[in-house]
């Protein structure tokens, strides 16, 4: 690590002042390192330059209980299973699909679909 650091201040060394600004100007193309050698080398040079805000973090995703993805994953499978045989059910059957059926069987997909959506985008910090 340090000697990619080196090696990075080196190139940073060589570099034109114009390109150093360009780097200090366009900011949110460069991670930190990269850009406190950048200013760090223009401040050697006497070069005045409005310095780049410290760049955001990367926010950290919450990492979610095993169990409760289990609950989830679970619930996922008895859903499709209990509509899945309903449906299995439905177009089994020997009777002409009437108007009734069919929205029925359009209505079950919907409702099918969108519990599914519920079950895996909900999050345990919502209950």
């Amino acid at each position: 690590m340090d000697t990619e650091i080196a090696d990075l201040k080196y190139r940073i060394s060589q570099m034109e002042d114009e390109v150093l600004l360009k780097m200090v100007n366009n900011h949110s193309d460069y991670r930190q390192v990269t850009l406190d050698l950048a200013t760090k080398e223009l401040t050697r040079r006497n070069i005045s330059f409005t310095p780049p805000p410290p760049l955001k973090p990367l926010p950290v995703l919450k990492k979610e209980k095993p169990s409760s993805l289990i609950i989830r994953i679970s619930a996922g499978i008895a859903l499709l299973s209990i509509i899945g045989f309903n449906l299995y059910r439905m177009l089994d059957s020997q009777e002409e699909m009437s108007q009734q059926r069919v929205m029925r069987l359009i209505y079950t997909a919907v409702v099918v679909i969108v519990s599914l959506f519920l079950i895996l985008t909900t999050h345990e910090s919502d209950n």
